[in-house]
């Protein structure tokens, strides 16, 4: 009688695991009781939403930075205290494209000062996916009077 190659494998190394791809070829991989488990936890991360704050009083406001492939989702800013924004300070989300500055785009600009803007609100998510080495920069071009924002750019990882 022989033996195949799955019982070959077991009695050589009983702890392999050999699941079964959907074509009936076998994977070959150590068992762990809790692989189940390991892959919800990895779908579920992939799929939750991510929130970053960030406050402060300067024109620079943040560089989201995933280090994974990710979908921008939304971007929230609120100049909460201090003065108001004066006319022409702008609030631009950009996309610092990996492949070079020739393929960086601007996703967003708006004039807040002038219009006295002080709650801003961008959706994105479909259609706004970046790979790991891409980053959104968002930024005031100027914050004459130190009025204090607050910053919440909303990511998944994809």
């Amino acid at each position: 009688m022989a033996l195949t190659n799955a019982e070959i494998l077991r009695a050589i190394l009983p702890n392999i695991g050999l699941p079964v791809n959907p074509d009936g070829t076998y994977r070959i991989g150590v068992e762990d009781v809790n692989s189940d488990e390991i892959l919800a936890a990895i779908g579920f991360i992939r799929g939750a939403t991510v929130t970053t704050n960030t406050t402060g009083t300067v024109a620079a406001i943040a560089t989201l930075s995933p280090g994974a492939a990710f979908q921008l989702v939304q971007v929230r800013f609120n100049v909460s205290t201090g003065a108001p924004l004066a006319a022409a300070e702008t609030l631009t989300i950009t996309g610092d494209i990996n492949a070079g500055a020739a393929y960086d785009i601007l996703l967003y600009s708006q004039d807040l000062g002038t219009a006295g803007i002080n709650d801003v609100v961008i959706d994105f998510g479909e259609g706004y996916d970046f790979v790991a080495a891409d980053d959104i920069v968002i930024a005031l071009s100027a914050n004459v009077g130190v009025a204090t924002w607050g910053c919440q750019t909303i990511h998944k990882l994809v």
